[in-house]
C-alpha cells in the first residue's frame, strides 16, 4: 500500500501520463470493480480510468477501472515481468 504521501499526491494529479496509458482521476456514479485488484469500486468514491493513448474508441468508451491505492501496483506491472525474465 501506498504512504500517505504518495496518496496525497495522487489526489493532486487529476492526470497521469505514463507509458502509454492516460489514467484520469474521476468520480463514481455506479458501483464498478478495479481492474487490479477486484475490489468494488462504489459511488461517490475517487478511481482512476485508465485508457490506453492511441488505441481508438474502444479504449476511451471502456477503460480500465483502477481504485487510487492501486494505481502504482497497475502501472508497474509490465516492467516487473519483464524484469524477471531477464
Amino acid at each position: 500500500m501506498p504512504s500517505e504521501t504518495v496518496k496525497a499526491a495522487h489526489k493532486a494529479l487529476k492526470e497521469l501520463r505514463v507509458n502509454g496509458r492516460i489514467c484520469e482521476l474521476t468520480r463514481a456514479k455506479k458501483s464498478f470493480k478495479c481492474s487490479w485488484s477486484g475490489l468494488d469500486i462504489v459511488p461517490g468514491e475517487e478511481y482512476y480510468a485508465v485508457a490506453i493513448a492511441g488505441a481508438g474508441l474502444g479504449s476511451i468508451k471502456f477503460p480500465d477501472r483502477v481504485k487510487v491505492d492501486y494505481i502504482d501496483e497497475y502501472l508497474n506491472r509490465n516492467f516487473k515481468k519483464k524484469e524477471e525474465k531477464l
